[in-house]
Protein backbone atom coordinates (compact mmCIF):
# COMPACT_ATOMS: atom_id res chain seq x y z
CA UNK A 1 0.00 0.00 0.00
CA UNK A 2 1.38 3.49 -0.93
CA UNK A 3 -0.51 6.68 0.33
CA UNK A 4 -3.33 4.50 1.20
CA UNK A 5 -3.81 3.15 -2.19
CA UNK A 6 -3.33 -0.35 -2.50
CA UNK A 7 -1.31 -1.59 -5.29
CA UNK A 8 -1.45 -4.83 -7.38
CA UNK A 9 1.17 -6.38 -9.90
CA UNK A 10 4.43 -7.36 -9.61
CA UNK A 11 7.22 -5.83 -7.26
CA UNK A 12 8.82 -3.84 -10.68
CA UNK A 13 5.25 -2.81 -11.55
CA UNK A 14 4.84 -1.08 -7.78
CA UNK A 15 7.78 0.54 -7.95
CA UNK A 16 7.19 2.25 -11.46
CA UNK A 17 3.88 3.53 -10.05
CA UNK A 18 5.70 5.20 -6.97
CA UNK A 19 7.90 6.90 -9.13
CA UNK A 20 7.13 11.09 -9.35
CA UNK A 21 5.75 11.25 -13.34
CA UNK A 22 5.32 7.36 -14.07
CA UNK A 23 2.86 7.22 -17.64
CA UNK A 24 1.71 4.00 -17.71
CA UNK A 25 1.02 4.17 -21.45
CA UNK A 26 4.07 4.52 -23.51
CA UNK A 27 3.40 7.96 -26.08
CA UNK A 28 6.54 7.19 -28.00
CA UNK A 29 7.75 3.77 -28.32
CA UNK A 30 11.35 2.72 -29.11
CA UNK A 31 11.81 2.46 -33.12
CA UNK A 32 12.49 -0.77 -34.35
CA UNK A 33 15.45 -1.62 -36.03
CA UNK A 34 15.29 -1.81 -39.92
CA UNK A 35 16.50 -4.53 -41.74
CA UNK A 36 16.81 -4.25 -45.74
CA UNK A 37 15.15 -7.23 -47.20
CA UNK A 38 16.98 -10.24 -48.39
CA UNK A 39 17.94 -10.12 -52.03
CA UNK A 40 17.18 -12.91 -53.81
CA UNK A 41 20.27 -15.15 -55.04
CA UNK A 42 21.30 -15.41 -57.99
CA UNK A 43 21.67 -19.58 -59.16
CA UNK A 44 25.19 -19.36 -59.37
CA UNK A 45 25.10 -17.81 -55.83
CA UNK A 46 22.44 -19.93 -54.44
CA UNK A 47 24.37 -23.21 -56.04
CA UNK A 48 27.69 -22.09 -54.82
CA UNK A 49 26.14 -21.51 -50.65
CA UNK A 50 24.31 -24.69 -51.10
CA UNK A 51 27.39 -26.93 -52.38
CA UNK A 52 29.62 -25.64 -49.52
CA UNK A 53 28.07 -27.87 -46.73
CA UNK A 54 29.56 -30.46 -49.37
CA UNK A 55 33.53 -29.58 -50.02
CA UNK A 56 34.29 -32.89 -48.09
CA UNK A 57 36.01 -35.57 -50.59
CA UNK A 58 33.74 -37.88 -48.97
CA UNK A 59 30.72 -36.42 -51.29
CA UNK A 60 32.52 -36.96 -54.65
CA UNK A 61 30.94 -40.04 -54.82
CA UNK A 62 27.73 -38.51 -54.34
CA UNK A 63 28.12 -35.50 -56.90
CA UNK A 64 25.19 -36.28 -58.73
CA UNK A 65 22.84 -36.59 -55.93
CA UNK A 66 23.62 -33.50 -54.82
CA UNK A 67 23.11 -31.75 -57.85
CA UNK A 68 19.95 -33.57 -58.22
CA UNK A 69 19.24 -32.32 -54.13
CA UNK A 70 20.64 -28.51 -55.27
CA UNK A 71 18.23 -27.86 -58.36
CA UNK A 72 15.20 -29.46 -55.99
CA UNK A 73 16.23 -26.80 -53.77
CA UNK A 74 16.45 -24.06 -56.01
CA UNK A 75 13.19 -24.57 -57.59
CA UNK A 76 11.59 -24.43 -53.86
CA UNK A 77 13.60 -21.39 -53.10
CA UNK A 78 12.72 -19.30 -56.41
CA UNK A 79 8.65 -20.54 -55.51
CA UNK A 80 8.96 -19.04 -52.41
CA UNK A 81 8.91 -22.46 -50.12
CA UNK A 82 12.00 -21.97 -48.34
CA UNK A 83 15.45 -19.90 -47.53
CA UNK A 84 18.98 -20.51 -47.87
CA UNK A 85 20.04 -20.97 -44.83
CA UNK A 86 24.07 -20.29 -43.88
Amino acid sequence: SHAGITMTGSPLEQLMHTQAGFQPTMTNPPALPRHPAPTHLTRTDFGDRFRASYVDAAFRRQDRAIARLEEIAWQDYCAGRQTLRM
